[in-house]
């Protein structure tokens, strides 16, 4: 089984690199988090999504791509969700600089999108060809 999990980050927020790549941590160990309480409660019953999490566990594959807005991340939301594929939505607090010296908090606000662990050809068909992230030039 080729197995991957696959992160979209919206790119519009302007994150400092150190909070981007924590916001990834997060919204790629979510599913993780999520299907580990399933298996829990299902004590390891056959079903796809625990075996997919068990082969992802032994070669774990990640993407990050980028989106760039809230709109544009929910499209991929709303795609991997109508298709029947694994999706976690990661929402968090974001800090916006109002001026050099004021800050204000918008909470909830939707950050990134983890689509499986899952096979890839099933993750290729949310996403196409959506680009990785890369730095800002």
């Amino acid at each position: 089984m080729n197995v991957r999990l696959s992160v979209i980050i919206r790119t519009d927020l302007k994150m400092p690199l150190g909070l981007l790549a924590a916001q990834v941590a997060h919204i790629a160990y979510e599913p993780i988090r999520n299907n580990t309480n399933d298996i829990l409660e299902i004590k390891l019953a056959e079903t796809e999504n625990v075996n997919a999490l068990v082969e992802w566990n032994r070669d774990p594959y990640l993407f990050v791509h980028q989106v760039g807005n809230k709109e544009s991340l929910m499209h991929f939301y709303k795609k991997a969700d109508s298709l029947g594929i694994p999706v976690t939505l990661w929402s968090d607090t974001v800090y916006v600089q109002l001026s050099p010296t004021q800050k204000e908090a918008f909470a909830n606000i939707p950050i990134g999108i983890a689509i499986g662990p899952i096979e890839s050809d099933k993750v290729r068909q949310v996403i196409g060809d959506l680009p990785l992230l890369q730095e800002e030039s």
